[in-house]
């Protein structure tokens, strides 16, 4: 598409909306804050799913295929209504206001569905992953944290979600989750890195960080 026809490049405002979800979703797993807060993070998911949908719009418009694919699916469903209506069924829970975490700190709702959910997009995200690997190897490690992290929260809803500690300041205490939320904090720091590099790109038309080698053409 030529430039004249094109729009600017939304890949920054992606990775930097990107970074902020993953680090409040990786806090919570990590158990860095109570489990209850989880509730806060709806409106946060809300607007960093609206964000990333118009970005995946804008580049799509720009054939740019690929970032466009990584932001539609994060954004649509990491980030998208199953995930606030999920957050508020296990930690609020319907009707309105009826608890459902059980005495054990388990979710009394079974939450195996979500883990049969999570395997194609473990493997899309693999897919997309491997393909990074054409750009560089910085941006393939960005995408693979994300699967692995994806990975070890579907493990953790196989088991039931165990680990979740009753009452207001309650955490979540499970090697499972815990592992997926540093994994999420380390995709964060990641996508802080890659969008202040490819934004100084675009600003200053020089390679200013290196955003790495291609693994393979």
């Amino acid at each position: 598409m030529s430039e004249q026809n094109s729009w600017a490049n939304p890949t920054p405002a992606a990775l930097y909306a990107q970074a902020v979800g993953v680090f409040g979703l990786g806090a919570l797993l990590a158990g860095l804050v109570p489990a209850v807060d989880s509730v806060l993070m709806i409106p946060w998911f809300c607007g960093i799913n609206f964000v990333l949908i118009v970005c995946s719009i804008i580049q799509y418009r720009n054939n740019e295929l690929y970032g466009a694919t990584v932001n539609l699916l994060i954004g649509a469903i990491f980030f998208g209504s199953a995930n606030w209506m999920s957050l508020l069924t296990k930690f609020v829970g319907l009707p309105l206001g009826a608890p459902v975490l059980g005495i054990l700190g388990t979710a009394q709702i079974p939450v195996l569905v979500e883990g049969y959910f999570n395997i194609p997009l473990i493997i899309f995200i693999a897919i997309l992953g491997y393909l990074g690997g054409r750009l560089s190897w910085l941006i393939s490690a960005m995408i693979w944290f994300i699967t692995l992290a994806v990975v070890a929260l579907t493990v953790w809803n196989f088991l039931g979600q165990p680990g979740i500690q009753p009452g207001i300041g309650g955490s979540i205490i499970n090697i499972w989750a815990n592992v997926s939320g540093w994994m999420l904090l380390a995709t964060g720091v990641l996508n802080l890195y890659v969008g202040t590099a490819v934004f100084m790109l675009y600003l200053t038309g020089k390679l200013t960080l290196p955003l790495g080698k291609p693994i393979f053409k």
